[in-house]
């Protein structure tokens, strides 16, 4: 799969509130949906929702009571939008998760860590698949997320609709802290997913491309540039140009983003 084309310009916003810095209080953001054209898809989809790091919450005066997560007014809105034709309908689009969608209550704390479970059946409910990894603040419990169109991946290769998505959950870091990986056993894990040549590759944590100020491992970018083709969905740090080109794959952040992925 090869990505064409990314719109410039949002099909769509969702304006949600995050923790501040420095405990400042919550801030107004907006979360961009963004179309973009790929070359292919298998027959049985129209689209592919891409995104990650959804850690805010809807604004207080649109609650109904608790705030929801920003990855669950995502998928109600998708779904919403896609019923008025202004995207392909929810039964026949897959959603690729990138990690870190769970959204703490408390906005004066940024980077809080806890259960994502609400957010991934919220998508799984209406759109025909949800896959992806989690990230270093989604603390999945020992009863992990599971449904027959839910996969959650860490080192897996899983087949959906003919697509092959392999998948890294977590970050390179101390392996005695949760979603943490050691450089060398991510590596493994990663050099394994792309040596059984996947369509896509999913990872919460983004490769280093210091050339175009893009922030990330270069570990992660020196496994990259000798994999085979494929389509790179990652995020943790937030990247100003979204859609590079290493080596052979295209790598596409979502940090922060909404990317719907239709045929040409």
């Amino acid at each position: 799969m090869r990505l064409n084309e990314l719109d410039a310009h949002p099909l769509h916003e969702i304006l949600f509130e995050n923790a501040g810095p420095r405990r400042q209080g919550p801030e107004t953001r907006t979360l961009a949906l963004v179309r973009a054209v790929v070359d292919s898809l298998p027959s049985k989809l129209d689209a592919i929702l891409v995104t990650g790091d959804l850690q805010g919450l809807e604004p207080k005066e649109s609650a109904r009571g608790i705030p929801r997560a920003l990855g669950e007014v995502l998928a109600q809105e998708m779904e919403e939008l896609g019923k008025r034709g202004d995207v392909p309908g929810a039964p026949r689009t897959g959603v690729i998760l990138t990690g870190d969608m769970f959204a703490g209550l408390d906005l004066y704390r940024r980077g809080a860590s806890g259960d994502p479970s609400t957010v991934w059946d919220a998508f799984a409910r209406a759109f025909r698949w949800v896959v992806g990894v989690a990230g270093n603040h989604d603390l999945f419990p020992s009863r992990r997320v599971q449904s027959r169109n839910i996969r959650v991946l860490d080192g897996e290769i899983a087949e959906l609709d003919t697509l092959r998505i392999g998948g890294v959950s977590g970050i390179i870091g101390d392996p005695g802290k949760p979603n943490r990986h050691s450089e060398e056993d991510y590596a493994a894990r990663l050099k394994d997913v792309c040596r059984r040549r996947p369509d896509i590759v999913v990872l919460h944590e983004s490769p280093a491309i210091p050339e175009q100020g893009l922030a990330g491992k270069p570990l992660i970018t020196d496994v990259l540039a000798r994999a085979g083709p494929a389509l790179v969905a990652c995020g943790h740090v937030y990247w100003q140009t979204p859609l590079v080109q290493l080596g052979r794959v295209q790598v596409l952040n979502v940090d922060g983003r909404a990317v719907v992925l239709v045929r040409a």
